[in-house]
């Protein structure tokens, strides 16, 4: 039986619910921030980053380095 690729979910959509979760599962429990800084070199990782957390409600800084 042949899969169509809708029915597989890529990395980054497991790592955004994974992500997006645990931001939900914290947001009562501890004092979070409302800016995060999200370090990574790799753009994409950048972009599914800054995705996952504003669409929970926090603000983003990205940078590709932390000499930045």
């Amino acid at each position: 039986m042949q899969r169509k690729h809708s029915e597989y979910k890529t990395f980054f959509d497991i790592l955004y619910g994974i992500i997006s979760n645990h931001l939900k599962s914290v947001k009562g429990e501890f004092a979070v921030a409302d800016t995060v800084l999200i370090v990574d070199d790799d753009e994409a990782v950048q972009t599914m980053l800054y995705k996952v957390v504003h669409s929970n409600g926090l603000e983003a800084e990205l940078s590709s380095s932390g000499e930045k």
